[in-house]
């Protein structure tokens, strides 16, 4: 019997890792709370309610580190103008801030080594995109968010001018 109880409160702890939960309940996110799934010790963002102008993704949520934003996570918002994530943020979504009318500011911390397609498509305001310096994988310049030392545009602004291209032998 003791057993059967003490098999059915773990399998009951490792359940509700797996539920949705929020944080920033008390106000603390600038006016947004987050929904969260926790799986193999990281968290994961899924969703968002509330609004604001700017929303700072925690690197820490429960004393795990946030390593991904899901897809979908933040698209169409009227009244998002600043998005900072965080260093230990290692994957942005497809299309999670797609079509966010008013974004014009993005930090990607250093962490990040992966960006979804069309991630920041449709965001007609972006106008500045920072990359930490850290970032191995990223980098920003004119305001462009460029994936190595290639010219490979995710996300420009409409002032970013690319002066030059360079396509390789290869490509027919």
């Amino acid at each position: 019997m003791r057993k059967c109880i003490s098999a059915f409160i773990a399998s009951a702890m490792l359940l509700s890792l797996c539920i949705p939960t929020t944080a920033g309940a008390d106000g603390t996110n600038n006016g947004y709370e987050l929904v969260f799934t926790i799986d193999s010790g990281s968290v994961t963002i899924t969703g968002v309610s509330g609004s604001g102008s700017t929303l700072e993704i925690p690197g820490t949520i429960a004393g795990l580190n946030v390593t991904s934003i899901a897809d979908n996570f933040f698209t169409g918002s009227n009244e998002l103008r600043t998005v900072i994530l965080p260093d230990t943020l290692r994957s942005i979504g497809t299309r999670a801030f797609s079509a966010c009318q008013k974004l014009n500011s993005v930090y990607i911390g250093s962490d990040t080594s992966y960006i979804g397609d069309y991630a920041f498509t449709a965001c007609p305001s972006l106008s500045s995109i920072s990359v930490s310096t850290a970032n191995t994988v990223y980098r920003s310049e004119n305001s462009s968010l460029y994936k190595g030392d290639a010219l490979v545009l995710y996300a420009g602004s409409d002032d970013a001018v690319i002066s030059s291209v360079s396509i390789p032998l290869w490509f027919d």
